[in-house]
């Protein structure tokens, strides 16, 4: 038994205050184990022994049978039983004040472990006087360790997943977006964390006392529902069902503590707990749902950017690895590139567009029946559409790219010079309406993206760079469609 201010032993004290720092004190503000403290008679020394729930005398005032005078338990010296050590008579012990003893890791894992196993003795081992800043400073503190915590196998494993994602899909960059977004979104948890909780504290203080003006001071319901973090624990864990378990078992200790906080019954603590609970739930949800929508638009728009790069950036290096096994020239329909480079026919089809490859002819055939077709068969659907182009072509459409590397000599040219615009099929499902941004392969490998009024003067610049070169001017993307190539 020890000072609740100085932490100072008061065994085999008669005045009920400390000798260290003057705090007053009673028998009854502690429990202890039963039959492990002497109560003993301020007047004749007689010992008795508490046999009660929380160690005490019962009853707690009577005639001593020795001197026959009437004392109270709150009167009396109080003294180990023999043979008991002093540490083993307090039946609950709060670990987390004990941090000079245990150490601050042990003594928080103690604590969080009590949480979970002992809700209602944790309680009655918490000082009252305890401020409710403590409470939620130890709140606050373990769930942003869990959080962390819960963070590290499913980051890394993101982390790794888009790091190894092909270029197509937007690749490392993909992955940083998603990263940072996710990191953002972390942030506002932590904060909520701080907030909720409390929240949940005046809430359920407000309720605990409807029609109940016996409660306890607020301080202690701030004990209850911080202390009672423990189960929290469980949100490591990278599994739905076992976080919301872990959030379950933490209102259900809260409910025990607060129970014994305010020494009311279990509906009453039910009813605050949960009822103060659901309103927090509603506010985390409605705070996470505007967090989440203000970032997953930016990191759609992200991962849209980078992936259309990169199939821009496909589509490039496959017409500069053919033009370097052909004197520098260029395919003369794209689709060659299916039997000579090995790329599919959906590369050319962008998945940010509304393009489906059955609408993109091919001949007499679409994009999507030749991935069909034998490769015999393949090659004289793409013969036929070579041959229906005319030899004068500047420019020609398929799928949603616009190929402008004719009259180039690839291997001796400005890397300036545009090979091939994305600019999503106009014929396609989503109309002739106009792209946003057009993203563009250079003759040295490069891909740039420009805003879609940019266009014409970077399109007045290109041209000057294609007279240079001898190539004829190029028109307004947006006239080359399927059936219809530019020329002179």
């Amino acid at each position: 038994m020890h000072c609740k201010s100085c932490n100072y032993a008061l065994w085999n004290l008669a005045a009920g205050v400390c000798p260290e720092c003057g705090t007053p004190f009673r028998p009854s503000d502690y429990d202890f184990v039963p039959n492990a403290v002497r109560f003993c008679c301020p007047h004749c020394d007689q010992s008795y022994y508490g046999t009660g729930e929380r160690g005490h005398l019962v009853p707690e005032s009577f005639e001593c049978v020795s001197c026959g005078t009437m004392v109270a338990m709150d009167e009396m010296v109080l003294r180990p039983t023999e043979g008991v050590e002093p540490e083993a008579t307090q039946a609950d012990r709060m670990p987390w004040f004990e941090r000079e003893h245990r150490g601050t890791v042990r003594a928080w894992l103690a604590t969080v472990t009590a949480a979970m196993n002992r809700p209602s003795s944790l309680m009655r081992a918490v000082p009252p006087d305890v401020t409710s800043g403590q409470a939620w400073l130890f709140m606050y503190v373990t769930n942003v360790i869990f959080s962390i915590a819960g963070m590290i196998l499913p980051g890394m494993l993101v982390a790794v997943l888009l790091a190894a994602a092909p270029s197509t899909f937007g690749g490392a960059a993909l992955g940083r977006s998603v990263m940072m977004q996710a990191l953002i979104v972390q942030a506002a948890l932590l904060m909520l964390m701080a907030l909720l909780p409390a929240i949940w504290a005046w809430g359920t203080h407000l309720l605990v006392g409807v029609g109940f003006p016996e409660r306890a001071p607020m301080r202690r319901t701030f004990h209850a529902i911080c202390y009672s973090v423990g189960p929290n624990c469980l949100t490591i864990v990278p599994f739905d069902c076992v976080r919301m378990a872990g959030r379950i078992w933490w209102a259900v200790a809260a409910i025990l503590m607060l129970k014994q906080a305010h020494r009311c019954s279990g509906a009453r603590a039910t009813f605050a707990v949960l009822g103060s609970g659901l309103v927090v739930l509603i506010i985390g949800l409605a705070v996470i749902g505007a967090a989440v929508f203000a970032t997953i638009r930016p990191a759609l728009q992200s991962a849209r950017l980078s992936m259309a790069t990169g199939e821009t950036q496909t589509m490039t290096q496959a017409i500069i690895d053919y033009a370097a096994d052909h004197a520098g020239e260029g395919p003369v329909h794209a689709l060659q590139l299916v039997t000579a480079q090995d790329l599919a026919t959906g590369n050319f089809v962008s998945l940010d567009s509304d393009t489906d490859e059955t609408q993109v002819p091919v001949a007499d055939t679409t994009l999507a029946e030749l991935a069909l077709l034998s490769s015999n068969q393949r090659v004289v659907a793409i013969d036929a559409a070579r041959e229906a182009l005319p030899e004068s072509t500047i420019a020609h459409r398929v799928g949603d790219f616009v190929f402008t590397y004719h009259g180039l000599d690839l291997s001796a040219c400005d890397a300036g010079l545009w090979v091939l615009v994305l600019w999503p099929d106009p014929d396609g499902t989503a109309g002739p309406s106009a792209p946003s941004e057009v993203h563009i392969g250079h003759a040295d490998g490069t891909v740039t993206t420009i805003p879609i009024e940019n266009l014409p003067p970077a399109l007045v610049a290109q041209n000057a760079l294609r007279t240079a070169a001898g190539a004829a001017p190029l028109p307004d993307l947006a006239t080359v469609r399927h059936g219809a190539p530019a020329t002179p």
